[in-house]
Formats: structure tokens, C-alpha cells, sequence
């Protein structure tokens, strides 16, 4: 019987969930902006949000498959910078760190 040995995902899961949440207070904030009347702040701030809970479920199932968690991870932080613009800055910094250690660690 052969000893195969297991890397611990939890960095990426903690950080992942980290940067999923500062997207979700950044989509929430281009929403509530998008309220007043902005059509095309409001569509931004949808797909930041969809960015954002792609994020939080990708830093979850990293724990199964790290290559396809790290590559939603990189999808989601992209999402979240064009969703969110200047906001999303910080939530994609979490979720690009995190999907990167998934892909290379």
C-alpha cells in the first residue's frame, strides 16, 4: 500500500471566502447605486454579484478539485473587477491570491 500524500486547502478556502465577501459589500454598494436610476451601474453590479457567489462556492469545492476551484477562483476575481470596478479591487486581490496558490500549490 502506497502513502499518497494530501495538501491542505484551507489558505485558499479562507482566503477565497475572504475576497468573496469584500465582493459581495462591493456589489452591494454598486447596486444600491445602480437603485437611483443608473441602468448600466446596476447590470455591473449584477454580474459582480454573480462574480462574488462564484467565488465563495469555488473557494468551497476547492477542497475536491483544486484545478477547476483555482479556475473558477481566477473567473470570479475577474468578474468582480469589472463588476465592481475601483471597489472590487480588494475582493479580487483575495480571490486571484487564492486561485493562483490552488493552481501552483
Amino acid at each position: 500500500m502506497r502513502y499518497v500524500k494530501t495538501t491542505s486547502r484551507i489558505l485558499e478556502s479562507i482566503i477565497g471566502i475572504f475576497g468573496g465577501i469584500l465582493g459581495l459589500i462591493a456589489s452591494s454598494f454598486i447596486l444600491f447605486i445602480g437603485s437611483f436610476g443608473f441602468d448600466t451601474t446596476a447590470i455591473l453590479g449584477i454580474l459582480a454579484l454573480i462574480g462574488s457567489f462564484l467565488g465563495i462556492f469555488a473557494s468551497i469545492y476547492v477542497n475536491y478539485d483544486n484545478h477547476l476551484g483555482g479556475v473558477m477562483l481566477i473567473i470570479s476575481a475577474f468578474l468582480v473587477v469589472i463588476g465592481a470596478t475601483l471597489l472590487g479591487i480588494p475582493g479580487m486581490l483575495f480571490l486571484l491570491i487564492a486561485g493562483i496558490l490552488a493552481l501552483f500549490r
